[in-house]
C-alpha cells in the first residue's frame, strides 16, 4: 500500500471549505464564473480558457478544467509491480479502477513526501482516466487565449513536451500542461 504523510487531517480541509472537492467542471464554470458576472457568449467563451491550478515545488501549473473528472483528497493505493516509477499505482473511485501517477516524478522533479494539502486530480483522455498527485490545488481561473504564449525555447528536453503553453495572469504566471503528452503512459 501506498503512504501517505501522518500529518494528513481530513477534517480540517481548506480546500473542501472552497467547493472543490469532487467537482464537476460544468456546474463549477456555471455556478461560480457565470453567477460573478462573467460575460456567456459563445464568441466570449472562445477567447477564454477555464485551467485549474495546481503547485508542483515552488513552480505553479494548470490543466484546462474541462479535462478534469474530479479532484480527490490523497488514499492509500496499491503498488503495481513492474509498472514505471512515477506510478504509484492504482485507487478504486466509486468502484472504477484508476491508475495513478506521482506528476513529480513524471516531469523529472524532486520528489517530496505527501501531507495534508496533496490532492489527485482525476483527468481524462479519449481512451482512460488518469490520477495525477500534485502538491496543492489552488485556485481556478478564466484566462483569455491571448495571454497564453509558447513555451520559451530555454524549455528543452523530454520536460517540454509535457509544456503546451505559458499563462499570464494578474501579474503571475502559469505553465499550461499538455495533457494528451502528460497523460500518454503505456503501463
Amino acid at each position: 500500500m501506498g503512504k501517505v504523510d501522518e500529518n494528513t487531517n481530513n477534517n480540517d480541509d481548506v480546500f473542501e471549505e472552497q467547493g472543490l472537492e469532487n467537482f464537476d467542471p460544468k456546474l463549477f464554470i456555471d455556478e461560480e464564473f457565470y453567477a460573478d458576472g462573467f460575460e456567456t457568449s459563445a464568441e466570449v467563451s472562445e477567447n477564454l480558457l477555464n485551467i485549474l491550478c495546481f503547485k508542483l515545488a515552488s513552480e505553479e501549473y494548470a490543466i484546462d478544467i474541462m479535462s478534469i473528472k474530479e479532484i480527490v483528497k490523497l488514499r492509500e493505493f496499491t503498488e503495481v509491480p513492474g509498472s514505471p516509477d512515477f506510478i504509484t499505482g492504482i485507487i478504486s473511485l466509486r468502484g472504477v479502477i484508476v491508475p495513478v501517477f506521482d506528476l513529480r516524478k513524471r516531469l523529472g522533479l524532486d520528489v517530496k513526501d505527501y501531507d495534508r494539502d496533496t490532492r489527485i486530480i482525476i483527468a481524462r483522455d479519449e481512451n482512460r482516466s488518469w490520477g495525477m498527485i500534485v502538491d496543492k490545488v489552488t485556485h481556478v481561473i478564466r484566462i483569455a487565449k491571448d495571454n497564453i504564449e509558447p513555451p520559451p525555447p530555454i524549455i528543452s528536453g523530454v520536460s517540454a513536451e509535457f509544456i503546451s503553453g505559458i499563462g499570464k495572469y494578474e501579474n503571475t504566471f502559469a505553465i499550461i500542461m499538455n495533457l494528451k503528452n502528460v497523460l500518454d503512459i503505456d503501463i
